[in-house]
């Protein structure tokens, strides 16, 4: 399954720019809003800066838990 993330900003100076870290399970890690596919629970971090160079970071972490037993 996957999972659409949605990076929220506000103040600053448009435009921004985002970088996920890391990328894996990631459709696109330089924008606001990727869908993550993630094999393991995995912790992202985003990078957001603005036109004038202020930088932002904040952290998710999506949880996988395994498919119950048949």
């Amino acid at each position: 399954k996957s999972v659409q993330i949605t990076a929220s900003v506000s103040g600053g100076l448009p435009t921004y720019s985002y970088t996920w870290y890391p990328s894996d399970g990631l459709d696109n890690s330089s924008i606001g809003d990727p869908v993550a596919t993630p094999n393991v629970s995995t912790s992202y971090v985003l990078r957001t800066s603005d036109a004038a160079g202020c930088e932002l970071y904040d952290t998710i972490t999506i949880l996988v838990t395994p498919s119950p037993a048949a």
